[in-house]
């Protein structure tokens, strides 16, 4: 009896010890889980990105090399023979932005002086893309006539959704799902100084701004953003610097559900969240006075890209067979349809606020637009073209799929400052692109 007594005694203690080892392992350190949604992007705002995809095995572009504190060791790369269209990253791709920064010029020359032979060294400024990786956050950037990328922060931030530039390419916001799997994090940050002998760290530096921020914008002159944030039974836009400080309120409204572009100096653009079915309306913010005039209105399936200069507004609206692109100018109160049928937000305004570079598709697929193509229910094959809007003459830049066979539905068109250069994201796998402007 006594001998059965402890048999059924140690079996009981092992079947604990394995409960306990299960309880221990069900309630230990969690690793991040990323958010199921539904179509592509943030459930709070209409996804321009393509599907959430896995942080990558390796980098489809190569790095330079590191020194051992993480810095990438500043070299001299000499430029490569790039076709006129090419990927910069097959990489999942949050947002971009294209600077100029200066860098030594390769030259086989030397100069003779008092007997001795020395390399003569000189510099220029050069377009290049700086762009943010969706898996990880980790921001990178190449010369636009080289296909080596230089890491320029390692700080990982797993799926970001969205990422907006300001301080001239030294400030980033990455925005994801937070942990709670319904929230809405944004986290704006410095981006490190790059140091000749790499002696400082590749760490982003910053705090974050109110949770469920929506409709960011950054300023023309990149030194200032817009964003709104939950108050009360509405919403309150701010103006504030890329750190999120110096708040100035500016807005304010009921109504929650809107888009915003910091179109000129004193003009943000406030739009309705656009659907097929509801009619939108575009209202211009003057910062300075904080009065909101109306733009457009009881317009079906409303989006819009004001203006560098506010005074005209591209524009297009849901019909039966698709949607149509016209501008819209505020000083005549006129409107002229243009023979274009794109969206919105596949163009990028010059500075001169006459001509536009637009992803424009080769054919329309049946669909509730822009609401199909918002939730990833269906894409376009695109042909870039270059659209002035005075002359209204339309100018075939290039054709992806005939050129490179590729298909690209792109999206945040982003030119460099001297516009040679045009750098999109193909909204299907959010891979990021380079189109070169000028021979």
């Amino acid at each position: 009896m006594t001998k059965k007594l402890i048999i059924i005694l140690i079996i009981i203690s092992i079947v604990a010890a394995v409960l306990w080892v299960g309880f221990l392992i069900v309630l230990g350190p969690k690793t991040f889980q990323p958010l199921e949604e539904e179509g592509n992007g943030f459930r709070e705002f209409p996804s321009l990105g393509g599907t959430r995809q896995s942080a990558p095995e390796e980098e489809t572009a190569p790095v330079t090399p590191s020194s051992p504190s993480g810095q990438t060791t500043p070299e001299t790369v000499a430029p490569v023979a790039l076709p006129k269209l090419w990927q910069i990253t097959r990489n999942p791709t949050a947002g971009l932005t294209s600077l100029e920064k200066e860098r030594p010029i390769i030259q086989g020359e030397s100069e003779i002086q008092e007997g001795t032979t020395t390399a003569k060294e000189k510099t220029e400024e050069f377009a290049l893309v700086r762009y943010a990786e969706r898996a990880t956050g980790h921001v990178f950037e190449v010369f636009a006539d080289q296909t080596e990328s230089r890491r320029v922060s390692n700080t990982t931030i797993p799926y970001v959704q969205e990422a907006l530039f300001g301080n001239r390419g030294e400030s980033v916001v990455l925005r994801y799902v937070g942990n709670d799997e319904k929230s809405i994090e944004s986290f704006s940050g410095t981006l490190p100084k790059e140091i000749e002998g790499g002696d400082s760290t590749l760490e982003l530096k910053g705090g974050f701004l109110q949770t469920n921020s929506q409709a960011l914008s950054v300023s023309p002159d990149t030194l200032k953003m817009f964003y709104m944030y939950p108050f009360g039974d509405g919403v309150v836009g701010v103006t504030s610097d890329l750190s999120g400080a110096k708040k100035t309120q500016v807005f304010d409204s009921a109504f929650t559900e809107w888009l915003a572009q910091w179109a000129s100096t004193r003009i943000i653009a406030l739009q309705t969240k656009p659907s097929w079915s509801i009619p939108g309306y575009l209202y211009a913010l003057d910062t300075q006075t904080k009065n909101t005039t109306r733009v457009l209105g009881n317009i079906q399936g409303l989006t819009s890209l004001m203006s560098p200069n506010g005074k005209l507004a591209l524009f297009s609206r849901s019909t039966q067979k698709g949607f149509k692109l016209a501008v819209y100018d505020l000083e005549k109160n006129q409107t002229t349809d243009l023979n274009a049928v794109t969206l919105p937000e596949k163009c990028v305004w010059l500075a001169d606020s006459i001509n536009l570079y637009c992803s424009v598709p080769v054919s329309l697929p049946t669909g509730e637009y822009p609401d199909d193509w918002y939730k990833g229910l269906t894409g376009f094959t695109d042909a870039v073209w270059k659209v002035n809007i005075k002359t209204l003459v339309f100018d075939l830049i290039s054709s992806p799929l005939q050129e490179v066979s590729a298909d690209i539905d792109g999206i945040n068109l982003t030119l460099s400052p001297k516009n040679d250069y045009l750098f999109f994201i193909n909204k299907k796998d959010s891979s990021l692109w380079g189109l070169k402007l000028t021979d």
